[in-house]
């Protein structure tokens, strides 16, 4: 396994609940980490032009009508911005 390490990670998720239980949860494991929460794909983008987030968590599930799709297409967006970032 390869060594990783981030200093940002980037939470995108609609639901705020879930969202903020979360960051609490990842702050709890590393005091460290720096969280961003983004609630829709496009302050995701935005988060990611300006912070340079090292990893991102992402609700596949952004746009209900959507479904699975809306978080998929992120993912995408994501790693042809930043190929390197790790994406759960």
């Amino acid at each position: 396994a390869r060594d990783f390490s981030c200093d940002t990670v980037l939470i995108v998720d609609d639901e705020e609940d879930v969202a903020r239980l979360t960051k609490r949860q990842i702050s709890q494991l590393d005091s460290s980490l720096n969280c961003i929460i983004a609630n829709s794909i496009e302050l995701a983008l935005e988060i990611v032009e300006q912070s340079r987030p090292g990893a991102a968590i992402v609700d596949l599930s952004l746009d209900p009508k959507l479904g699975p799709e809306s978080g998929l297409s992120l993912i995408e967006m994501l790693l042809r911005k930043d190929p390197t970032m790790r994406v759960i």
